[in-house]
């Protein structure tokens, strides 16, 4: 059994499985998770006033963080895969989303998500029904 999936397997799963609903659940877990980390700053919460607050609230906020923190990594190096092996934009555009990935750190991925992966792919499935 492997752990580790084939290059084919993957493209599969990024074009045709489960892999653009999960790339969309990570995409909402971290500009969620970005959200509610300022609004805990906007707050004033700190460390220190954080563990005042009650148990569920604290655990809550972790598995909010551990969700998010699992969809960042997925979604970048999902979308890094996906634009060196299967994305067909033009060597000049790629190159402006090769900054972008590289700068921009997993924000550049949820870009990546929304301007280049979810059109491309969303042609794809409709060319396949087709």
């Amino acid at each position: 059994m492997r752990i580790v999936p084939t290059e084919q397997e993957l493209s599969r799963w990024l074009l045709r499985g489960s892999g653009p609903v999960a790339m969309l659940v990570s995409t909402i877990a971290i500009l969620a998770i970005t959200v509610y980390l300022y609004s805990l700053a906007a707050m004033h919460i700190d460390a220190q006033r954080f563990r005042l607050t009650p148990a569920y609230f604290q655990d809550a906020t972790n598995f909010f963080g551990m969700i998010g923190a699992a969809g960042g990594c997925l979604l970048y190096f999902s979308m890094w895969f996906y634009w060196e092996r299967l994305d067909e934009s033009k060597t000049s555009t790629k190159r402006s989303w090769f900054v972008v990935l590289l700068l921009g750190l997993w924000y550049g991925s949820c870009l990546y998500y929304f301007f280049v992966y979810r059109p491309q792919v969303n042609a794809f499935r409709k060319d396949l029904r087709a």
